[in-house]
């Protein structure tokens, strides 16, 4: 577990405890004083957890929570004044409702919603000689994913006026993600539909296939290209956003934690995972460590006080310098216009395979 994250449950704890010891009608008070000495860099994820545990509370005991709870809008949270002491005590001896904390790293997707569907949309299509497909990470989507909710601009919209990218089509894969089920397709079931969606017309009809990828949507592509040669010759490119190549410490709280998705819990760190050890063996192994240009992005930014895929892991298996993008794991595929780093650098690449295209 991460040492923010750690340090942040610690603090909840004692919190809900100092909450649990004094009469109900000061815990409001109490809570707004002591959120304010929380040192900065944990007060947030501290806010959300006990916010979360005390949520949660009262959506399982409808008798411990006024139906109105009162609102303080500088700390970001509702706390009712006759939270259940007994209540606390009993969410205490379980971590805190860190659940609430995984759900809101990831976005709401519009396709997660329909167990084992996945889709693969063209956005571009001029009968160009080469393919750019953008594949998604966990609990996401294909649009959602690559939109800058700032100015609402999407990745693909700004390629599509790019010179450089001339000669690409663009395509996205949408594949269905979802936290708590359990028939949740696994990482390799994914990646079998991908390959699916590619073969055949689209492998035929283009010379060369690049593929940018968010999160998860990284372990997705290796685990394609492993299984289906056919596909891999015609990749020169992969762009890795943030993929955990070596775990995330968010999946292992998932597995901590009972969440049923057969994805997220492939993610474990990675000495917990088989998945993730047999992948990168077997990726060193491949020609495709030599022959396919792996290009890596991090993420800067924490995301709630924690860093959902951390450095090391994002840099694994990765071809040469990576990318620091100043951005937070979702920020990371957003970029806010062409000068973005994450954009820029992609878009210097692209430009240098045309060269290579040209001078073959």
């Amino acid at each position: 577990m991460s040492e923010s994250l750690s340090e942040a449950e610690r603090i909840s704890r004692a919190l809900l405890l100092e909450l649990q010891a004094i009469q109900e009608d000061q815990v409001l008070e109490h809570f707004q004083k002591r959120i304010s000495e929380i040192p900065e860099q944990y007060r947030p994820l501290v806010d959300s957890l006990v916010a979360a545990t005390i949520v949660y509370g009262h959506k399982t005991n409808r008798n411990t929570l006024n139906s109105s709870p009162a609102s303080d809008r500088s700390v970001g949270v509702s706390i009712s004044p006759s939270i259940s002491k007994r209540h606390l005590a009993i969410f205490l001896l379980i971590p805190i409702v860190i659940t609430a904390l995984l759900v809101g790293h990831f976005q709401h997707p519009t396709i997660a919603s329909e167990p084992g569907k996945s889709d693969l949309r063209r956005v571009k299509s001029d009968s160009s000689k080469n393919l750019i497909v953008f594949v998604h990470g966990i609990r996401d989507d294909g649009n959602q994913t690559w939109t800058n909710e700032t100015n609402s601009t999407s990745w693909l919209e700004l390629i599509e006026d790019d010179i450089r990218f001339t000669d690409f089509d663009l395509a996205t894969y949408h594949y269905s993600s979802m936290l708590f089920q359990n028939g949740n397709l696994s990482i390799s079931n994914v990646a079998d539909q991908l390959a699916f969606r590619l073969d055949g017309e689209l492998v035929d009809g283009y010379n060369r296939i690049v593929f940018v990828a968010h999160s998860m949507g990284g372990i997705v592509v290796r685990n394609m290209l492993l299984k289906n040669e056919r596909i891999a010759r015609k990749v020169p490119l992969v762009y890795f956003l943030a993929t955990p190549t070596a775990g995330s410490d968010v999946a292992k709280l998932a597995k901590i934690l009972g969440i049923k998705s057969r994805q997220l819990r492939a993610l474990t760190s990675f000495g917990q995972s088989n998945f993730l050890q047999d992948q990168s063996s077997a990726w060193r192994a491949s020609r495709l460590s030599s022959n396919i240009h792996s290009l890596c992005a991090f993420e800067n930014l924490q995301t709630h006080g924690i860093m959902v895929v951390d450095q090391a892991s994002a840099e694994s298996l990765c071809t040469g310098r990576t990318i620091p993008s100043g951005q937070t794991h979702s920020g990371i595929a957003k970029p806010f216009s062409r000068n973005s780093i994450v954009y820029k650098v992609f878009a210097d690449h692209i430009a240098a395979l045309n060269s290579t295209i040209q001078d073959d």
